[in-house]
């Protein structure tokens, strides 16, 4: 990801930028099928939330989904110049989003059947990625534009989550470890590296000088 954020041009970001799209776009697409509102399609270890929380569930996973494509969509950089409108617009679908996606986790944290840790890092995760989003749309509005960069990357770092929990599952499975034996990990080892890789990359071109050609306006 450092070639995708850290690099003006080159093979590596293409190629880091196009990574991102794929899994962004395949973890979202494969997310929506919640919208079918059939028990069927949902995992084992998601029955029992899908069940007790209904409309509720599928607006999460739905609003997360939208937000990981539409915030991937936001580093094209040929978007931002060609088509400003278009780009601002998705920034405030994706923030829009975002806060859907953060509000019903709420909701449906506390019925996570693998404990109260897992329910303690899922919450942790969803307070984190309102409040990074909103401090985002605070300085666009504000025209802070260098501001609502950093906060934007820090926001989709959050969003990444459902990137990176998917990953983490598939390790865990070729490892013979079930969801709820690593459920209490995953709720904190989804989200908390990629806050720590965010701030690494942001150190990184801020030492450069290279934050506001790397980081997407979405929402300015």
């Amino acid at each position: 990801m450092a070639g995708l954020y850290g690099m003006r041009t080159g093979p590596l970001r293409r190629v880091s930028l196009t990574v991102l799209l794929l899994l962004a776009f395949g973890v979202g697409l494969v997310s929506l099928r919640y919208l079918s509102g059939d028990p069927a399609v949902v995992p084992p270890s998601m029955q029992a939330s899908f069940l007790a929380n209904g409309w509720i569930f599928v607006m999460h996973t739905t609003a997360s989904a939208i937000a990981l494509m539409v915030g991937a969509v936001q580093f094209l950089a040929a978007l931002r110049r060609r088509w400003p409108m278009v780009h601002r617009w998705a920034g405030r679908c994706y923030v829009a989003c975002c806060a859907a996606g953060a509000f019903s986790a709420f909701w449906i944290a506390p019925d996570v059947e693998s404990g109260p840790v897992a329910t303690a890092g899922f919450s942790a995760l969803a307070f984190a990625w309102i409040g990074v989003t909103v401090v985002a749309w605070r300085h666009a509005v504000a025209r802070r534009v260098d501001c609502h960069r950093r906060w934007m990357l820090r926001s989709f770092a959050l969003t990444a989550a459902a990137i990176s929990l998917r990953i983490q599952l598939l390790v865990f499975e070729v490892l013979g470890f079930d969801y709820d034996q690593t459920s209490a990990l995953l709720s904190f080892s989804c989200w908390l590296p990629n806050v720590v890789l965010a701030e690494m990359m942001l150190w990184w071109m801020r030492r450069r000088g290279m934050e506001s050609e790397a980081v997407p306006d979405t929402v300015s």
